[in-house]
């Protein structure tokens, strides 16, 4: 069931120039700040490529089920099944888990939420309309919804008590053979997958719990409505309580032997502390971390891309706004500047890369201006294309 609800507004050529201006400093801060943050993620990223790479070097194999003295202080690598001797219990629900790093509980209540979509049409002289459509589902969530913060609280109301919180438990000490693992490395440990507890139809509820509660396949349901408990047909308030569980797996982990713990090591240009999830080779764990480093390089670089692009989207706002006098005029202003921002975008993006690394990579360094180069060529040549028509018409 869903229902929606429509809210027009307008605003002025003057609010959106007011508007627009001040997205002119936030476009100018965003533009600048790209700058360091391309410089910080390429050394960012010659230094832990220097790193691993060192790493792999000095690093030895060993086996997890004993600790050698002679070891010590070494970056090693070792792999191997994590062990626990203890048990986990949510004592509210009577649920226990063995042979677990970790156990939760998760409660999700029957709420209204509210969906936001607008959409905006320029009006000659400047001015815009949005018209906003507020829709209205009710959904299973696992936090509080408050129906105070909607747009249209009549006939929407959630419940303002949460009744049981959803809640999480780890084991204290778990070991990978001889070594002994920190609660960071077990909380890295391991997978969460679904915990269906055991239940039968006559089986009580656990001493405590408050009756409206009854048993289903995944765990447990309380009705808003003690007296039309039906789990096939949820009503606002209803919630539901299910489990998980991360057990016990095979981790592979590179780093110090320091005492019978494995701590971060310390190379030339940084630290080492891998633990990847699985059996893996000395080989395979030093490329999974490579893989990482590449991967957050390139998420970085297209941060600093979209802060440049943004920021310049944002400088020349207000002559987008401007040129909206005439929406038919504006349309066309907007995809000139937004196709030049993005192009610009790129080539600062290729050049200040290319900048970061010609000390470390010349070659790598190189290439990357000359794709920039090739670039800022192109665009000069398609905008003399798109000249010589106008001329010739003219």
């Amino acid at each position: 069931m869903s229902d929606s609800y429509t809210k027009t507004t307008t605003t002025s050529l003057g609010s959106r120039l007011g508007s627009s201006l001040i997205g002119v400093i936030v476009g100018i801060v965003l533009f600048i700040a790209a700058f360091p943050l391309i410089f910080w993620n390429e050394g960012r990223a010659i230094k832990r490529t220097k790193t691993l790479n060192e790493g792999q070097q000095v690093c030895v194999t060993v086996d997890s089920a004993q600790v050698s003295p002679e070891n010590e202080g070494k970056l090693i690598h070792t792999s191997g099944t994590v062990k626990t001797g203890e048990t986990l219990s949510d004592a509210m629900f009577g649920q226990t888990v063995s042979n677990a790093l970790s156990f939760s509980r998760t409660v999700m209540m029957y709420q209204w939420q509210e969906h936001e979509k607008s959409e905006t049409k320029k009006k000659t002289g400047g001015s815009t309309e949005t018209k906003t459509t507020y829709t209205y589902t009710k959904e299973w969530v696992d936090h509080p919804v408050s129906s105070s913060s909607f747009e249209k609280e009549e006939g929407h109301e959630n419940p303002t008590e949460w009744p049981v919180e959803g809640e999480t438990w780890q084991v204290g000490n778990a070991s990978l053979g001889a070594f002994a693992l920190s609660a960071e490395q077990i909380e890295r440990a391991g997978k969460e997958e679904p915990f269906k507890p055991f239940v039968t139809n006559n089986m009580p509820l656990p001493q405590g719990l408050d009756a409206s509660y009854v048993r289903t396949a995944e765990g447990f349901y309380r009705g808003a409505d003690p007296q039309s408990v039906n789990p096939g047909s949820p009503k606002i308030g209803d919630i539901k309580v299910a489990f998980a569980v991360t057990p016990v797996c095979a981790i592979s982990m590179a780093g110090a032997q320091t005492g019978s713990s494995i701590a971060p090591y310390q190379t030339k240009f940084g630290t080492i502390l891998l633990q990847y999830n699985g059996t893996m080779t000395k080989e395979d764990i030093f490329a999974a971390a490579h893989r990482d480093n590449t991967i957050l390089t390139w998420l970085l670089r297209v941060a600093a891309l979209l802060m440049f692009f943004i920021g310049l989207k944002l400088i020349v706002g207000p002559l987008n706004v401007l040129a909206d006098i005439l929406p038919f005029f504006g349309n066309i202003m907007d995809f000139v500047t937004g196709t030049a921002t993005f192009l610009i975008a790129l080539i600062l993006t290729l050049i200040t890369v290319a900048i970061a690394w010609l000390t470390v990579r010349p070659v790598i360094g190189i290439a990357l201006i000359v794709i920039a180069v090739i670039l800022i060529v192109l665009a000069k040549k398609k905008k003399k294309e798109t000249k010589q028509p106008q001329e010739q018409a003219q």
